[in-house]
Parts: C-alpha cells; sequence; structure tokens
C-alpha cells in the first residue's frame, strides 16, 4: 500500500499507522476487502541528472489523470542510487508492464535528458515501443511486487 498524500515517496510506516487508525473496531481482513488490488511493475533506470525535466512530469500527469482510478505512474530520482525510478501499477498486471514502459527516462545525444514517451504506440514513437518488445538496448523492468495474487512475479 503507498499513501502519497503529504508525502512524495511511499512511507510503509506512515502507511502502516494510518491503516491502524482506519481500522476502528474492524478486523485486518474486513479492511482490507474493501480495498483494491493492483499489480506493480517497476523500472530503474540509470540517469546521471536527478532534476526530471518539466515535460516528462507533464506527460506522468496526463497519463495519471487519463487513467483515473484504474492505476497510476510514479516518477522520481532514486535517492541511494544514479537512477530514475518508474512505478506503474494498474488493475491487471499486463497494463501495469506497458505502462512501465510507456513513460522511461532516456539518453540523449547531446547528453542526459529524460523524454516522456507516449501511452499508446500509434500516436507515438511505435518504434521505440517495438523495438522495446524485443529487447534492444533497453532496459528491463525490475520485479515485479505484483500484489493480485493472480500473477506470480517475473522479470522481463
Amino acid at each position: 500500500m503507498i499513501y502519497l498524500r503529504d508525502h512524495v515517496t511511499g512511507d510503509g510506516l506512515a502507511a502502516a499507522l494510518l491503516l491502524c487508525s482506519a481500522l476502528k473496531r474492524r478486523t485486518l481482513r474486513e479492511a482490507a476487502a474493501v480495498l483494491p488490488r493492483y499489480p506493480q511493475v517497476q523500472e530503474s533506470v540509470p540517469a546521471a541528472d536527478r532534476e526530471l525535466p518539466p515535460s516528462l512530469l507533464a506527460e506522468v500527469e496526463r497519463i495519471n489523470s487519463e487513467l483515473g482510478d484504474r492505476g497510476r505512474v510514479l516518477v522520481r530520482p532514486s535517492g541511494t542510487e544514479p537512477v530514475v525510478r518508474v512505478l506503474a501499477e494498474a488493475q491487471d498486471f499486463a497494463e501495469a508492464r506497458e505502462l512501465c514502459g510507456t513513460i522511461s527516462p532516456t539518453p540523449n545525444a547531446g547528453g542526459r535528458e529524460c523524454r516522456a514517451l507516449a501511452r499508446f504506440e500509434s500516436r507515438y514513437r511505435p518504434d521505440y515501443l517495438d523495438s522495446r518488445r524485443r529487447g534492444k538496448e533497453l532496459p528491463e523492468c525490475a520485479e515485479s511486487s505484483d500484489t493480485s495474487g493472480r500473477e506470480r512475479a517475473s522479470r522481463f
């Protein structure tokens, strides 16, 4: 569970305390029954620059707006490594995996910049997404922490 209100990253301890507060005379099983479960896919992309450009942030905001309650994308620089973390959650594992590949910081010939990639192949750079499927020159998604219980975590 990731609780982002008043936080920029998931804080497990804060989320646990909020969960305890929300239980109020209910069992954990009763409380968990009302929570939607979303599979997660995470990608760590090497990036020397820790600043995320406005174009990337705008694309993340657009995708999250489009997703509504069906999922979300979170992009942030790592606090401990020279990488950018891309986390995608969706109602099903396939969409979470697609979203993980939709937003990805990529190198540019003139230096390192993050470039927003579109969600729908037909609209933007289908050649990039096709090469991603073939596994060419692109980072793999990290092992999934699938919370749905329907599919096993795996590396792609």
